[in-house]
């Protein structure tokens, strides 16, 4: 047998422990709850305000974002989509690279997003 270090914890080695992790771990929670306190959001919700174009051409829709304190920086802007899981297998399949870029691509050239190539 191996000589080896076996600590034996005894009750006040372990209250010690316990209370020591149990400060640090009140600590770090007490600072998070706090700064969750100060996240600010704003939700503009604009499906019935911009209008659906039944021709397929570009409809640009611009709404004003009224903020009514003041917003330290950085500020994130974060974009929601109901009713869409970006990764369902279907979804993960169809994607074009080039799209993604920003560039345009006809339907004929879009091999890469089979299953789903449109929508509807």
């Amino acid at each position: 047998m191996l000589p080896a270090w076996r600590p034996v914890p005894s009750f006040g080695s372990t209250m010690i422990i316990f209370g020591i992790f149990g400060i640090i771990f009140l600590t770090l929670g007490i600072t998070l709850y706090v700064m969750s306190e100060r996240i600010q959001g704003v939700v503009l919700q604009y499906s019935d305000r911009c209008p659906i174009n039944k021709d397929n051409t570009d409809v640009f829709c611009t709404l004003p974002i009224v903020i009514d304190s003041y917003i330290p920086a950085p500020i994130y802007v974060y974009y929601q989509l109901d009713n869409f899981y970006q990764n369902h297998r279907r979804y993960v399949k169809s994607r074009s690279n080039e799209q993604l870029m920003g560039n345009w691509l006809e339907e004929s050239a879009l091999d890469d997003c089979d299953p789903i190539k449109t929508n509807g």
